[in-house]
This record gives C-alpha cells, structure tokens and sequence, in this order.
C-alpha cells in the first residue's frame, strides 16, 4: 500500500476521532491516543511498519 494513502488515512482517522469526541461519541482518553498515533503516522516514524507491494500484479 502506498504510504501516500497510509497517511490519508491516518488523517482521516484522525479527524474522525476528533469530531467524534467534540459530539461525545467517542471517549476523550481514546480520542487523544488516537490523535497522538496518528500523528506518529503522520511524522513518518511508522513508515518502515507498514507493508508495501513493489510490484502490481
């Protein structure tokens, strides 16, 4: 997968978690973790966790 789209997701993952604690959907303390693991994604430090095809079938 490439890691363009990993990170899209990881956006969106977090933009879901922070609207989903702003309508009290989603707990707080989970909301917070999810923004800071997000931002991990985000800064690159996951990068070599996550796999990727090198060639497309």
């Amino acid at each position: 997968m490439p890691i363009q789209l990993i990170k899209a997701l990881a956006i969106l993952k977090k933009c879901a978690a922070t609207v989903n604690a702003e309508l009290g959907e989603l707990n707080l303390e989970v909301a917070k973790l999810i923004d800071k693991a997000t931002t991990r994604i985000l800064k690159g430090e996951f990068d070599t966790q996550f796999p990727r095809a090198t060639s497309l079938p």
